[in-house]
């Protein structure tokens, strides 16, 4: 385990401040306070100190996601009010620094914890019931029923069983009340050190499924559709008070988000996708994930959110980025160049057609540099389509494309892009 001195280091500047009867003006600092030990109040400079502090808590022992910062904050808390509560006189040294020396050992013992079992259920937006229950890349898809409450709550683990159990009729009535039973969800196992770092966990890995399902949804929707997760989109009906120039006055009704939900039953059903769709639910379930998977992925779930973004030019930069990920892993310069010369090797099977992508692929990445250098904000569909188009091609003949199969990693992928020959 890294040393720790830098959190001794902290609470000793705490110790040696004077403590003055009341607060004054210098104690401006987060304030904590904790019944039957006290209060503590953090001079700007200790403050910062302290932030500085959890920062490299986070950095050192927090990488995987699997401790939440609060959990961290929370583990320097304890130390401070358990090397400085009670108080004791400036003189009594011996007994802080046992104090500390046993806080700095329970801390230690706290964050060599190995993280615990989490199941999580994310409400998914936007998905049809039709062919629920399902699964991608690992993550079932499936309705949110009372049975699937209780069923949590029947572990194997006597003592965790009894306290699901307790408040597993009290949570179902909470989600009958909010009208979440019967909405799809994504059930998540994560293995995290506290609750909030499950949830975030969670809810990126529900949404790595959100973005390959848009990769496919406006192959499966009558119109524009997407999933999406809590707080991203909706559905809704809008009224705008028009005045016109006749002085007359009305109320214009608008439907604003996805046309229909997602379903996952077309989408399983539909021979075109069926190949790619295989082919992603494998990548997805890699652990740990070769590079070229990761490369894949990561170029989807970025089309994916394209195709769930209703503004035409946000929706063209994302589609640029998916295109860039994929066809330039190994790039920093000549960006414009490598990226035509590339994407028409891949998709072209004649020299015809590899100028007409050349050329295709020039123009579309001239619109993208208008927009972020110019501040270009009119896209048309047409050009947007032909960049969708583009884009949705090389990935998924990257995913299928036999000889791809067998790369691994990005300078393998590379290497093969830059070989002149059909594919």
């Amino acid at each position: 385990m890294a040393q720790l001195d830098y959190v001794e280091s902290l609470v000793r500047e705490v110790y040696a401040k004077p403590t003055p009867s009341t607060p004054s003006e210098s104690l401006r600092g987060p304030l904590f306070f904790r019944k039957d030990q006290g209060l503590l109040i953090l001079e700007d400079n200790e403050a910062a100190a302290y932030a500085r502090v959890v920062a490299r808590l986070q950095e050192e022992h927090g990488k995987r996601g699997d401790i939440s910062q609060r959990m961290l904050e929370k583990y320097v808390q304890d130390v401070l009010f358990s090397a400085l509560f009670p108080a004791v006189d400036s003189q009594a040294a011996d007994v802080f620094e046992k104090r500390l020396a046993d806080a700095m050992r329970a801390l230690r013992e706290q964050l060599k914890k190995a993280p615990g079992d989490y199941t999580c259920l994310i409400p998914v937006l936007g998905l049809d019931e039709e062919g629920l229950p399902g699964s991608i890349g690992g993550v079932r898809l499936t309705r949110m029923t009372t049975a699937r409450v209780h069923q949590l709550a029947a572990v194997d683990n006597i003592e965790v069983a009894e306290k699901r159990k307790a408040s597993k009729h009290r949570l179902t009535k909470w989600l009958k009340d909010d009208g979440i039973l019967g909405q799809p969800v994504a059930v998540v196992a994560v293995r995290a050190r506290d609750l909030e770092a499950a949830h975030g966990l969670a809810r990126r890995r529900a949404q790595e499924i959100v973005d390959i399902l848009n990769f496919f949804a406006d192959e499966v929707t009558d119109g524009p559709g997407w999933v999406y997760l809590a707080g991203e989109a909706a559905r809704e009906v809008y009224e705008t008070v028009i005045a016109g120039p006749d002085g007359s006055m009305t109320a214009n009704s608008s439907l604003e988000g996805p046309f229909a939900p997602v379903s996952l039953k077309r989408l399983r059903s539909t021979p075109a996708l069926q190949p790619s769709l295989r082919r992603l639910d494998g990548l997805l379930r890699q652990d740990p994930r070769w590079e070229m998977a990761q490369l894949l992925i990561t170029s989807a779930r970025w089309a994916g959110r394209a195709s769930a973004e209703h503004v035409r030019e946000q929706a063209f930069l994302l589609y640029t980025i998916a295109l860039e990920t994929l066809m330039l892993p190994d790039s920093d310069s000549e960006l414009n160049y490598r990226l035509r010369l590339r994407a028409a090797r891949l998709l072209a099977n004649s020299l015809a057609e590899r100028e007409r992508y050349k050329r295709m692929v020039r123009d579309l990445y001239g619109i993208r540099s208008k927009i972020v250098h110019s501040g270009l904000l009119t896209i048309n569909d047409g050009d947007l389509g032909r960049l969708r188009f583009v884009t949705k091609r090389c990935i998924v003949r990257a995913l299928l494309h036999r000889r791809v199969r067998q790369l691994n990693t990005r300078k393998e992928w590379a290497s093969w892009l830059n070989q002149d020959v059909f594919r």
